[in-house]
């Protein structure tokens, strides 16, 4: 199975066999965990494109969301998939990623690959269901998060731009799918804060030492502090510039601070801690995630 799909996709099968027999059978459990649903937290940001347009609670309209956080949810978790595969043979070599499913002999290679391809397939129809200029940013985000994954993550720079549009075409579809409008302030104000939040992860990954990652080579902490300093100032200033177009109701007042806290709490997680995985650090600070949880509602009342 995998020499065939290596046929058609060369470059997903580039890891050296494994000493120990693929299993003949997959679990479940062993599928689920290969399929990383902790990071389909990431596809909220499909929410956030109809809140800030006020359209959140319009009729239908949450429903059909849900489907596309289904279908972005499968996407990233066939990215997921094909990840474990091309790098499976540097896993092993990490204590961190070494009791992944594919490098630990627990999932087949070739299954994971057409596991891949089922669930992008079901994914892309699925939005192409929802509708087609929302199948054709799920599309984009595809072929992007896979050119990054292929070589496009050893560019220094380009790959911090790649993943932060990833977390663009999240919020741009769910305006698509919400039929919201989509302003300036929206797609600059998400870009920006997707920057800062993979120039955090960069920064904490550096300081702690322990990634693998090639193009950290490529980055000095103090490069990276100017640059998560800047994006952070720049995100501050489009919000405010936004919240001064709604005319400072108290709940875009109360957004702000909110939104400044949990930033700047981001930001010293690279000295505290935690920064390597910001977005799971949400979940781990409990502080954090209620500013996040704060600022989404009061946000949502503020677009309103």
């Amino acid at each position: 199975m995998a020499e065939g799909c290596g046929a058609v996709f060369p470059f997903l099968l580039t890891v050296p066999p494994m000493a120990s027999s693929s299993p003949t059978h997959v679990r479940p459990a062993v599928l689920l965990r290969a399929l990383r649903p902790w990071q389909w937290a990431k596809n909220l940001l499909v929410f956030f494109g109809a809140a800030g347009s006020g359209s959140l609670l319009d009729v239908g309209v949450l429903p059909r969301l849900g489907v596309l956080l289904v279908c972005f949810s499968a996407l990233a978790s066939g990215v997921y998939l094909f990840n474990d595969v091309r790098d499976a043979a540097l896993d092993r070599l990490d204590p961190r990623k070494s009791g992944r499913p594919v490098a630990a002999g627990l999932l087949a290679p070739g299954f994971a690959v057409v596991s891949a391809l089922v669930l992008w397939a079901v994914g892309l129809l699925g939005a192409l269901l929802l509708d087609p200029l929302a199948a054709l940013v799920l599309a984009f985000y595809l072929v992007s998060t896979l050119g990054y994954s292929w070589r496009l993550k050893h560019v220094p720079m380009l790959e911090v731009l790649l993943l932060a549009a990833g977390f663009v075409a999240r919020a741009a579809a769910g305006a698509v799918v919400a039929r919201a409008p989509l302003g300036g302030w929206f797609l600059l104000l998400v870009a920006s804060a997707a920057v800062f939040v993979v120039l955090v992860k960069r920064s904490g990954e550096l300081r702690e030492g322990r990634s693998r990652r090639p193009v950290l080579a490529a980055y000095g902490e103090r490069g990276l502090l100017v640059a998560r300093v800047t994006v952070l100032f720049v995100t501050l200033v489009l919000y405010t510039g936004w919240a001064a177009s709604t005319g400072f109701s108290p709940a875009v007042v109360v957004s702000m601070l909110l939104l400044a806290s949990g930033l700047l709490r981001v930001n010293a997680s690279v000295v505290t801690g935690g920064a390597a995985a910001p977005d799971e650090l949400v979940f781990r600070d409990p502080l954090l995630f209620a500013f996040a949880v704060g600022w989404f509602v009061s946000f949502a009342l503020a677009s309103a």
